[in-house]
């Protein structure tokens, strides 16, 4: 029998088989910047809409406007 999967992150299951699978997949890539995002929210829907608008904003940029996010996002070396 094969159980079959939800793919939710907050399910008991596949919760901590996906934090794995992203694990590898970022382990891989072997990443040289990474971004920080603080205050993103107190629970995980707060968080998901944050992250969701700074993409947004990311891809959009400035569009030649000043103080956009897009135009002000930094990148971090990681620590060592």
């Amino acid at each position: 029998m094969v159980r079959a999967r939800c793919n939710r992150w907050d399910c008991l299951y596949c919760g901590p088989r996906k934090v794995d699978q992203w694990r590898q997949l970022v382990k891989a890539v072997e990443p040289t910047l990474f971004l920080a995002l603080t205050k993103a929210g107190k629970t995980v829907e707060e968080a998901a809409r944050a992250l969701t608008t700074f993409l947004q904003y990311l891809r959009r940029g400035s569009k030649g406007r000043r103080g956009r996010l897009g135009e002000l996002a930094e990148l971090q070396e990681p620590p060592a």
